[in-house]
């Protein structure tokens, strides 16, 4: 499936200021917590490498695998 939602928030805070990031972080996080595509939460991962979800992908990735 195409991450549609995740594409938008993304380019959403490409274009939002520091300030915005976390809400950003959170906002993409929340599109893809569900866990059901991996692809999709690599995205985030390779978006938000220090993410404040990090964590949580990674083991939403394990689960997937």
């Amino acid at each position: 499936t195409a991450p549609t939602l995740c594409v938008a928030v993304l380019l959403a805070g490409a274009v939002s200021a520091h300030a915005n990031d976390r809400a950003v972080d959170d906002a993409f996080w929340n599109s893809v917590k569900s866990c059901r595509d991996a692809d999709e939460v690599n995205l985030y991962l390779s978006h938000f490498p220090g993410g404040r979800h990090v964590a949580e992908a990674r083991a939403c990735l394990k689960k997937l695998q």
